[in-house]
């Protein structure tokens, strides 16, 4: 067992404490006990788990415990699910210097995340799905502070939100590194504007935005975004309205984009014949991926069909399935797990124009 280095506990509703023998595997580098809806709280002991580089846990606590995450210093991907009466994570977050994926999804009561978060540097990609209470905002200290001039702050790349309903604007510690290179949000019904202006998403390739009713309009300088070559927008009427071709009031502002989908309908495309695609660019040639874009640009089926369709329906479902388990064979390809974790997040995507 000392060399144990996989070890899935998760989903199993008998366990209310985490043997202390769990502690000891030193070999370990994954550690999964999400969804174990009877335990109680996370031993302190997690820490002295040194190898640990994925972690997905659950817990009854209000607070996650100090000094036990944040003294794994070799943990890459951080999920916590289903955490109903988590409110605050462990402040001392922005030490995990290896951290490039955190996933945060259906903690109803998370209020607030912790403000060093901002200088974990290698933080890539961030997920917020389903946390209804949940302010991203957090304050931003002076450029010129000691803390600031002695550490690099956190330069995202993805960023996928869902089901935040809080969420009025992007906070600006998530754009100040001008880092982002595909921005999802979903679901956010007090979701009102992009930043303006737009300097700080000059790297952004890929915008994908879906039921938020609040936004109306597409900033001024959006036409300044020429790295941008994937637009997405659905369940926003009035945007929608504002970008259609030739004729809305937004539609100078995007022409200049490769490819276009407004209400699940393809707008313009100037990526076919000898170019590699958009997709391909964005999320390179992995069948997952492949898998879920092509549903996102079906244009073969009204949307009464696809909400009716038991293939479509069930085809999200599928895909984290077997996301969960590509991922966990290649956790040490870092670029293959990046391209599934996209997957996912456009399997999620899917499911959301379907309902």
């Amino acid at each position: 067992m000392k060399h144990l280095r996989y070890l899935d506990l998760s989903s199993n509703y008998e366990i209310k404490k985490l043997p202390n023998s769990i502690c000891k595997l030193q070999k370990l580098e994954t550690l999964h006990f999400g969804e174990c809806s009877e335990l109680k709280k996370i031993p302190k002991g997690l820490s002295y788990l040194i190898s640990l580089r994925k972690l997905i846990l659950y817990t009854k606590q209000k607070r996650l415990p100090e000094n036990v995450i944040e003294c794994l210093n070799s943990l890459r991907a951080l999920r916590i699910s289903n955490c109903e009466n988590l409110e605050y994570l462990c402040d001392d977050i922005g030490r995990l210097k290896a951290l490039r994926t955190l996933e945060i999804n259906e903690c109803p009561s998370l209020l607030l995340l912790p403000c060093n978060i901002i200088y974990t540097s290698s933080l890539e990609n961030l997920t917020f799905m389903k946390c209804e209470k949940l302010d991203l905002r957090i304050e931003m200290e002076k450029n010129d502070s000691h803390e600031d001039l002695n550490n690099t702050r956190i330069q995202p790349r993805t960023l996928f939100i869902f089901k935040l309903l809080n969420l009025k604007e992007l906070p600006q510690w998530l754009l100040h590194a001008n880092t982002l290179e595909s921005l999802t949000i979903l679901k956010c019904p007090n979701f009102i504007t992009l930043p303006e202006p737009l300097q700080d998403l000059e790297s952004l390739k890929a915008l994908y935005i879906a039921r938020c009713p609040k936004l109306t309009c597409l900033p001024a300088d959006m036409h300044n975004l020429i790295s941008l070559r994937e637009l997405r927008i659905a369940g926003c009427p009035l945007l929608i309205e504002r970008c259609k071709k030739d004729t809305g009031e937004d539609w100078p502002k995007i022409a200049h984009i490769p490819l276009i989908w407004l209400a699940g309908e393809e707008i313009k495309s100037t990526t076919r014949g000898s170019d590699a695609s958009v997709e391909d660019k964005l999320v390179p040639c992995s069948m997952l991926a492949s898998a879920a874009i092509s549903h996102l640009l079906s244009a073969t089926a009204s949307p009464s069909q696809k909400m009716c369709s038991p293939e479509l329906s069930d085809r999200p479902r599928r895909f984290k399935f077997f996301v969960r388990v590509v991922k966990i064979s290649g956790f040490d390809n870092n670029k293959f797990c990046r391209e599934h974790e996209e997957a996912e997040h456009l399997a999620a995507l899917a499911a959301t124009s379907m309902h």
